[in-house]
């Protein structure tokens, strides 16, 4: 009996995790994978307009459909992998860490007005997400 009841405790504790784990969001490496890949695509941008677009999609996918600088009309394309890095990350993670860094500097690029800047902006998050 007492065995039994350990065994059902123990499988309850792995389901609460699993549960969890399932809250929190989606896949976290997905979406900063895709925000550093909309980077790289912002740095090999020839015009502003591109550059800022694919600037637009790595705020997206890092603040996610309800976070702060969303928008909807630059296109999403971390659609379907969760709530956003920022949020689907555990708080304190490096990959919070990450995220919340790459998305400040995003949100500074989108405001340069050249393309070196926008390029510099978008290099920057390269190297934080890529590490």
């Amino acid at each position: 009996m007492k065995r039994s009841s350990i065994s059902l405790m123990a499988l309850l504790g792995t389901l609460l995790l699993s549960s969890t784990a399932l809250a929190q969001g989606g896949d976290v490496a997905k979406e900063l994978g895709a925000a550093s890949k909309h980077a790289e695509l912002s740095v090999a941008s020839q015009s502003v307009e591109v550059a800022t677009m694919h600037l637009h999609h790595v705020i997206n996918c890092l603040a996610g459909p309800h976070g702060a600088g969303f928008d909807a009309a630059a296109g999403n394309p971390c659609k379907g992998m969760g709530d956003g890095a920022l949020r689907d990350a555990p708080k304190g993670s490096e990959s919070h860490s990450k995220a919340l860094h790459a998305l400040a500097i995003a949100r500074r690029g989108i405001e340069k007005k050249d393309l070196p800047a926008v390029h510099k902006a978008a290099s920057e998050i390269v190297g934080i997400l890529g590490k």
